[in-house]
């Protein structure tokens, strides 16, 4: 515990005369104290440690919330990935919500960076994560979950459908995310497109088949979906008789 007279270092000033200087600190009881009698590059010196020392003492500090962040936030992306197939909108902007932002102003300074530079390799690399904007990192990573994808399920994508699915209806069955719009013509293969990625997420465990619903603008193409739903996801042993499809009505 500090006495009331301790002099706080954060408070530290610097009065430089014409070759003395003359330092004041403030006590926690509000006493200031003065030490006098410096040469002034030797005060310039000893201001500058000091204050080397405390910006060690709050990066110290306010690492440690960037570092709890880095890991929730990692361990929630590969949840995510496998319980949902991608890192949604909804996701993304909660990560970047919960984003710590008080270091920035502490990395504004060079000797902050030089206490970085000291630093484990678990602080420095949780530093770098922390420090490039998340929406990019995200992007990575869904970019990533995509390709690998591909590459695991491309057996289904060659044979859920009569033809195997192209480039861009793979791209589309494997992105999940929460807000996805595609524009196509007609006889581009929406309907195969569709029943692919229902039959993709019960392959992957996504959802469950009375949770998928799909929707068409008239009853013959709800029909339809209904048909090819059963007709090439029963075969690969996919629960098709639960997911629903329905005319969507507008009002």
């Amino acid at each position: 515990t500090l006495a009331e007279d301790t002099p706080q270092l954060e408070n530290c000033r610097v009065a430089p005369g014409a070759f003395w200087s003359a330092f004041h600190f403030t006590g926690a009881n509000g006493k200031v104290l003065k030490l006098d009698g410096m040469p002034n590059a030797k005060a310039r010196q000893l201001k500058s440690a000091i204050d080397a020392s405390l910006l060690g003492i709050r990066f110290d500090r306010l690492v440690l919330p960037v570092e709890k962040w880095v890991h929730l936030t990692t361990n929630a992306c590969d949840a995510h990935l496998r319980r949902g197939g991608w890192l949604s909108h909804e996701f993304v902007e909660r990560v970047c919500a919960a984003r710590p932002v008080e270091l920035g102003n502490v990395l504004e300074h060079e000797a902050a960076n030089q206490h970085l530079s000291r630093q484990s390799d678990v602080v420095r690399d949780a530093v770098a994560f922390w420090r490039r904007p998340f929406r990019d990192v995200a992007a990575e990573i869904n970019g990533r979950h995509a390709a690998q994808a591909e590459k695991d399920d491309s057996g289904f994508f060659d044979i859920v459908e009569k033809s195997a699915l192209t480039e861009e209806q793979r791209n589309a069955v494997i992105c999940f995310d929460s807000r996805v719009s595609l524009i196509a013509s007609a006889g581009s293969g929406k309907t195969s497109t569709l029943v692919a990625k229902a039959g993709y997420a019960l392959k992957r465990g996504y959802f469950a088949a009375d949770r998928i619903l799909l929707l068409a603008f008239n009853n013959d193409a709800a029909a339809e979906l209904r048909d090819r739903i059963q007709a090439r996801l029963t075969p690969l042993g996919l629960p098709a008789d639960k997911v629903v499809a329905k005319t969507f009505h507008a009002f």
